[in-house]
């Protein structure tokens, strides 16, 4: 059986220049110069990863199923993924790679 996708996205994130995971609410989350750009946990009785996105992209992914506008930070981009309902693991690391990109300095995303 294939690891669960909670532990292996983490990773990803976790890989990301300048990156550091700490514990935020309760809940681990993933910063870079001090700014959260993805977290992961539960979320009424789900396991879910949280990253925020362009809003326009935002409104576009929502519409595949087991992604909603988070409902703390939705108004801002951020997304709620619920990973029993993911089958394209590649389009969940572009997104934090985008919630990265949009958060962390020009000098973190100079060395991708």
């Amino acid at each position: 059986m294939p690891a669960r996708p909670l532990t292996r996205r983490p990773k990803m994130a976790r890989a990301l220049p300048d990156t550091e995971e700490t514990e935020t609410w309760g809940k681990p989350r993933f910063r870079v110069n001090n700014k959260i750009f993805c977290g992961y946990g539960e979320e009424d009785g789900a396991t879910v990863i949280g990253c925020t996105l362009e809003k326009k992209h935002a409104l576009k992914v929502v519409k595949r199923p087991g992604l909603i506008l988070s409902p703390f930070g939705g108004k801002h981009g951020w997304i709620s993924i619920d990973v029993e309902h993911i089958e394209d693991w590649e389009g969940i690391n572009d997104c934090i790679l985008e919630s990265y990109t949009l958060t962390a300095p020009k000098r973190s995303i100079a060395k991708l």
